[in-house]
C-alpha cells in the first residue's frame, strides 16, 4: 500500500502511540471490560485511556468521562459501546484527531435492514470526516510487535512472521489458538467483521508490504471487489505466499454468511479460477489452514515434484503414495548407487523402490543413513518421512520390561534419543534446501517442534504430509513461472 492513503491508518492499528477505549466498564461481563483486560494482561507498553462518564479507576488506569477530557496524545480508538451510540462515537474521534477506529459493537448489517442502514451512517460518517475503521462486528486485532492484544477472548498468541485477516471473528481467534501446538506464530492479526470501510484486500495489500510478515493467511466469506482482490493477490503471491480458505461454498454456507457478517459469498467456481491465477495457496477445509501454514513456515519450497517416500512398513507407503498422486506428486525413481548404499544396512528383503520400506529394521542407524543418502538424489526432489518419533516407543518398552523386572541378564542397549531424526532431518533440509515432511509415529495431530537453533513441525498422517508437499510444489512452480513469464 505504498502509494495508498489508507497505509498511514494501519501504522496506527499496528503500532499506536496510544489507545482509547470507548465503553470501557468494570462489569466483567461486558466486552468493554474484557477488552481492556487483553490489553493491560498482554503487555503493551503505550498510553491506554479507559472512556466512561462515570470516570474513576479501572485496573490501575484513570477512566477518563470524554474523548475530549484525554489530555494526552491518542491515534487509535477501540470502541465497545451499543451500535446506536457508535456514530456520535466516530464524530467524537474526529474532533479528538483520532482517525483509525476498531469498531467491535454488533448491531449492524449483520442483523437486517436498521441494522444496514446504520452502517451506511458510520460509512458517510467515516468519508467526510476522514477516518478509516475496522468492522463494525469485529472481535478485534493483535500485533506481536506492539503487544497489543486488543481482542474480545483472551487470548495469547504464539508469535511469529505470519499476519492474519478473517472475515469471522470465531474462525480467527480459534486459529490463533491453534496456532500455538502447531508452531504457527502471528505478527498481525485483524477480525474484519462486516468490513464497512476497510476491506479483505486492504489488510492483505498492507501486509504483503510489511517487513515483519513472512506469510499472509486469509479467512473468507465473501469479496464486494474481487477484481481488485484478484490484482492485489498477483502482485503480493511474487513475493510471499498467500494462504486462505473461502467457506460459503454451498447454497446453504451462502445464506449463512449472509446472516453472519453480510458478506456475499457469490459462487465458489469463480472464487476458484481466480485464486489459481493468482497463486493463492486454497485450503480445502479449515483444519488445513494451519497445516500449509506451517509447512511454508518450516519447510523449503521443493524444486521439482519427484517425491521419495521413506517408511518403516509397507502399508503406510502404499497410502502415502496413493495420497501423492492425488496431489499432483511423482514418486522418484531410486538410482542404483542408491540401491546399492542402502543394500548395506537394510535387511535383503528391503522394498528396493520407491516408497522405500526400510522391512521393519531393527538397526537403529538405518532410518538416518537412508534420509542422508536419499536427500542426496539428484531426481529427489523433496522426501516423506513415516514414522517419526519411533524410537520413543522401544525406550518405554524398555524402560517398562526393566520396572517388571523381567530382562534379567539380557543386555539391551539405549535406544536413541527419539529427537535425534528430526533434528538430522532439521539440518539436512538447511545444507540440501529440499523439504523432508515428517510425519510422527506417535501424535494424532500436527504439532511442532523446536530445537535450540531450528524449528519445524510433524504431521499426524501420509495424508496430510503429502497434501502439505502438493501445496509447497504447487506454489513453488507457480512462483518458476512467474520468473519465465
Amino acid at each position: 500500500m505504498t502509494d495508498n492513503p489508507t497505509s498511514s491508518y494501519f501504522e496506527a492499528f499496528f503500532k499506536p502511540r496510544g489507545i482509547a477505549l470507548i465503553g470501557a466498564s468494570a462489569n466483567p461481563h461486558k466486552w468493554g471490560f474484557r477488552v481492556l483486560t487483553n490489553m493491560v494482561a498482554g503487555g503493551y507498553q503505550g498510553l491506554i485511556c479507559p472512556v466512561n462518564p462515570k470516570g474513576g479507576t479501572l485496573l490501575g488506569l484513570q477512566v477518563y468521562p470524554s474523548l475530549k477530557a484525554i489530555p494526552n496524545s491518542v491515534n487509535l480508538a477501540v470502541i465497545t459501546i451499543p451500535a446506536p451510540l457508535v456514530p456520535q462515537a466516530l464524530e467524537d474521534c474526529a474532533v479528538k484527531g483520532i482517525r483509525s477506529i476498531v469498531v467491535i459493537s454488533s448491531g449492524f448489517s449483520e442483523t437486517g435492514p436498521e441494522g444496514r442502514g446504520l452502517e451506511t451512517t458510520i460509512n458517510r460518517i467515516a468519508r467526510n470526516r476522514g477516518l478509516h475503521f475496522i468492522g463494525p462486528n469485529t472481535m478485534g486485532i493483535f500485533s506481536a510487535e506492539s503487544k497489543l492484544h486488543a481482542l474480545m477472548p483472551p487470548l495469547q498468541p504464539l508469535t511469529g512472521k505470519v499476519s492474519y485477516v478473517s472475515q469471522s471473528g470465531n474462525v480467527g481467534v480459534q486459529m490463533l489458538a491453534w496456532g500455538k501446538e502447531r508452531g504457527v506464530g502471528f505478527s498481525k492479526f485483524v477480525s474484519s467483521g462486516n468490513e464497512g470501510d476497510l476491506q479483505c484486500e486492504d489488510y492483505l495489500e498492507y501486509f504483503s508490504e510489511d517487513p515483519e510478515t513472512k506469510i499472509l493467511l486469509a479467512y473468507i466469506e465473501g469479496l464486494e471487489n474481487g477484481r481488485r482482490f484478484l490484482d492485489m493477490a498477483r502482485k503480493a503471491t511474487r513475493t510471499k505466499p498467500l494462504i486462505l480458505f473461502k467457506s460459503g461454498k454451498s447454497e446453504a454456507g451462502t445464506k449463512a454468511a449472509l446472516s453472519h457478517s453480510g458478506a456475499l459469498a457469490g459462487q465458489y467456481r469463480l472464487y476458484q479460477a481466480a485464486f489459481q491465477q493468482a497463486g493463492v495457496i486454497e485450503a480445502e477445509t479449515s483444519d488445513n489452514l494451519l497445516d500449509y501454514t506451517a509447512a511454508f513456515l518450516h519447510y523449503p519450497l521443493p524444486k521439482g515434484n519427484k517425491i521419495a517416500i521413506l517408511t518403516r512398513g509397507g502399508g503406510w507407503g502404499v497410502i502415502a503414495a496413493d495420497a501423492c498422486r492425488e496431489w499432483g506428486l511423482e514418486l522418484a525413481p531410486l538410482s542404483e548407487r542408491l540401491i546399492q548404499k542402502l543394500d548395506k544396512v537394510l535387511p535383503v528383503y528391503w522394498s528396493r523402490g520407491n516408497p522405500l520400506d526400510m522391512a521393519a529394521t531393527l538397526n537403529t542407524d538405518a532410518f538416518p543413513i537412508c534420509l542422508e543418502e536419499v536427500i542426496k538424489e539428484e531426481t529427489v526432489d523433496g522426501i516423506i518421512a513415516l514414522g517419526v518419533e519411533f524410537g520413543k516407543r522401544t525406550s518405554q518398552m524398555v524402560e517398562r520390561l526393566r520396572e517388571m523386572n523381567l530382562l534379567g541378564g539380557i543386555e539391551i542397549g539405549k535406544a536413541p534419543d527419539e529427537h535425534r531424526d528430526i533434528q538430522l532431518i532439521m539440518e539436512l533440509m538447511a545444507v540440501h534446501q529440499k523439504p523432508i515432511v515428517m510425519v510422527s509415529g506417535l501424535s494424532t495431530f500436527t504439532k511442532s517442534y523446536a530445537s535450540a537453533q531450528r524449528k519445524t513441525v510433524l504431521f499426524p498422517t501420509p495424508e496430510r504430509a503429502a497434501r502439505a508437499m502438493g501445496k509447497l510444489w504447487l506454489y513453488s512452480r507457480y512462483l518458476q513461472r512467474q520468473e519465465q513469464s
